[in-house]
C-alpha cells in the first residue's frame, strides 16, 4: 500500500477529503461557469472551479478557532500541517477528471512511479485503479514511512491563504540518482493509489 496504511494523518485527509470535496457545489459543470464567466470562475481563472472553492471553504473552516483542539490533535508541527494540507489538494483536486492539464499531470506522475509499465490513454479510475491495486505490497525498508503526496501545481489555487508558504509543485525534484528515490517514487505511487481511490468513490 506504499505507506498508506501505516499513515493515520493520510487516513483522516483521505476521509476529510471525501466529506469536503463537493461543499458548496453550485450543481452545474466548472465548463458551464466558464462559459457563464461565474463569479467563482473569474476568482479562479477558470481552473478547477467547483474544486478550489470547497477547498477553500473547508480549509477556512478547519482553520476557524472552534476547531484549535482537533488542528492539535491533527497537526503537532508546521510541516505536518503542510503535508496535510498538500494530501487534502490532491485528493480533492484528483476529483476534477476533465481538466486536460491536471490530466496530463496525472499521465506523468504516473510514468514517472511506474516507469517499467506503459502511461496510462485514459484517465478513467477503474482502468488506473487496477493497475495500481496490483502492486499493493509496500518497497523493502519502507516500514513507517509517513509518504508526502506528489502535489497539484495550480498557481489559483488557495485564494484564502499564501499560495507561497504551501510550496506546491508539479514534480518531485527527484531523479533516480537520488538517495531518496525510492522513498519518492513510492510516495508517486501512494499518490496515484490515493487519487484513483477518491476518482472511484466521487463517480
Amino acid at each position: 500500500t506504499y505507506g498508506i496504511t501505516s499513515d493515520p494523518l493520510t487516513h483522516f485527509a483521505c476521509v476529510f477529503g471525501a466529506l469536503i470535496h463537493d461543499v458548496d457545489h453550485p450543481g452545474v459543470p466548472n465548463s458551464q461557469l466558464i462559459k457563464e464567466n461565474d463569479e467563482m470562475a473569474m476568482l479562479y481563472e477558470g481552473k478547477s472551479v467547483a474544486e478550489q472553492n470547497s477547498l477553500d471553504m473547508a480549509w477556512g473552516l478547519l482553520m476557524d478557532s472552534q476547531y484549535n483542539d482537533l488542528r492539535s490533535c491533527l497537526f503537532n508541527n508546521e510541516d505536518s500541517r503542510k503535508r496535510f494540507r498538500q494530501l487534502l489538494v490532491n485528493i480533492v483536486m484528483a476529483t476534477d477528471i476533465f481538466d486536460p492539464e491536471l490530466k496530463k499531470l496525472r499521465n506523468n506522475r504516473w510514468t514517472k512511479a511506474f516507469p517499467s509499465t506503459d502511461a496510462p490513454v485514459s484517465t478513467t479510475p477503474t482502468t488506473k485503479m487496477a493497475k495500481s491495486s496490483s502492486n499493493k505490497k509496500s518497497s523493502a525498508g519502507t516500514k513507517g514511512h509517513s509518504f508526502s503526496s506528489a502535489s497539484v501545481d495550480l498557481s489559483t489555487m488557495s485564494k484564502g491563504e499564501d499560495t507561497d508558504s504551501e510550496n506546491f509543485s508539479t514534480t518531485t525534484g527527484t531523479t533516480p540518482e537520488d538517495e531518496n528515490c525510492e522513498f519518492s517514487r513510492m510516495d508517486l505511487k501512494a499518490t496515484i493509489v490515493i487519487e484513483h481511490i477518491l476518482q472511484a468513490a466521487d463517480v
